[in-house]
């Protein structure tokens, strides 16, 4: 069995060098819709059992943009949910 961790692509925080932890409304970049779309050649085998994602918008939309090619729903699951820095 493998276990495969990817990170979300670039998103419009990461853009603007700021910690979005679990603040909502971050959405992928340009350039990250092109990294996600990037990772579709890696998922196109089919191999997979499960697919797994946090709930957060971005981690979503880079799992739904680079598993385009798969039948597998995506589980949203708490546990990779990303820190809560809560109100600043």
């Amino acid at each position: 069995m493998k276990i495969i961790l990817i990170r979300h692509a670039e998103s419009t925080a990461n853009a603007d060098q700021i910690l979005a932890g679990r603040l909502p409304g971050i959405e992928l970049t340009e350039n990250g819709l092109k990294q996600a779309e990037s990772l579709i050649s890696l998922f196109s085998t089919g191999l997979f059992a499960a697919i797994y994602s946090s709930p957060i918008q971005r981690c979503l939309q880079t799992a739904q943009i680079a598993l385009d090619s798969q039948s597998l729903d995506i589980i949203e699951n708490d546990f990779f949910l990303d820190v809560d820095y809560g109100s600043w």
